[in-house]
């Protein structure tokens, strides 16, 4: 996700791939999903589908809307930094949870 989110190239296809790794991300969090995934992953459809929709002002309308769509960028990678920074909390949680305080692993 991150090679993704900082990469100097962005495209809409890219974020295909995440559905391959929902599986897995998914399985190792505890559910119900905290409210701060459910906020960063709405803030990050919404990002998307703003700076899509500059992306199409600029590609497919020839408009002159640079200034715009840098500022979706902007807010897009915001949005991307928000989820890898809750699911790395969800990571981080759901490791205490099956390793003590010690670090080694615990009966479940």
């Amino acid at each position: 996700m991150a090679f993704v989110a900082y990469n100097k190239v962005s495209t809409a296809q890219y974020f295909v791939w995440y559905f391959s790794l929902l599986p897995t991300a998914l399985q190792a969090m505890h559910w119900p999903p905290p409210k701060g995934l459910k906020w960063a992953g709405a803030a990050w459809v919404l990002t998307q589908l703003h700076w899509l929709f500059w992306g199409y002002m600029l590609e497919f309308q020839g408009r002159g809307v640079h200034l715009m769509l840098w500022i979706a960028g902007v807010l897009f990678l915001v949005a991307n930094t928000a989820v890898m920074w809750v699911l790395l909390g969800c990571a981080d949680h759901a490791t205490k949870s099956v390793t003590g305080a010690s670090g080694h692993v615990t009966a479940a």
